[in-house]
């Protein structure tokens, strides 16, 4: 009867620490998933900021005047000699919708689309949130509605740009994301 006793629980005492390789091995691997869709996500955001960044510290490079075509919250559409050539060229940074989403598992997934010139859009970035606001000279933020106008528009001396992307799979229903926010001061504006 011991026997029966022992085997009883040698079975119990190693179908518990089978259970708890199992559960650490589960969540090894949950870790590693997080901080490769971590990664991933932080390296897309940091080399799409880079040329967002670029790109707004080259308003109005070359323009004489109205280098900020279009602004508001999810559209930014500007005027800048790019390769100094001589021509000036258009840029648009545009958001889109969730509709317009990509393939992601990710219900709040955007694209954020860069058109340079007459050409197509260019897919930046699927984003969660991207948001530009703008500072005249002394810092006052200028409404979106006021912006309709190009004498408004000529007033921009700062944008702002707020921008959050998250991986396109879940782990444990959870996508990891990244904020990158930046506050620009084109040298000619």
């Amino acid at each position: 009867m011991s026997y029966l006793i022992d085997i009883i629980g040698s079975t119990a005492i190693a179908a518990a620490i089978i259970f708890i390789v199992l559960e650490f091995n589960k969540n090894v691997n949950d870790v590693t998933a997080e901080v490769l869709l971590s990664n991933i996500s932080n390296n897309e955001a940091l080399t799409s900021a880079d040329v967002i960044e670029y790109d707004l510290y080259k308003i109005g490079y070359g323009v004489t005047n109205n280098a900020i075509t279009r602004a508001d919250s999810n559209y930014l559409s500007f005027l800048s000699d790019f390769d100094n050539d001589g021509s000036v060229d258009s840029v648009s940074y545009i958001v889109g919708t969730t509709s317009q989403r990509l393939n992601t598992a990710n219900p709040y997934d955007k694209p954020l689309y860069r058109k340079v010139n007459n050409g197509s859009r260019t897919l930046l970035i699927p984003v969660v949130d991207c948001r530009f606001s703008y500072l005249d000279s002394i810092g006052t933020i200028l409404s979106y509605a006021s912006l309709a106008s190009q004498a408004v528009r000529n007033r921009i001396k700062v944008v702002n740009v707020n921008l959050r992307t998250e991986s396109a799979e879940p782990v444990n229903n959870v996508y990891q994301g990244i904020d990158w926010a930046r506050t620009i001061r084109p040298k000619n504006l």
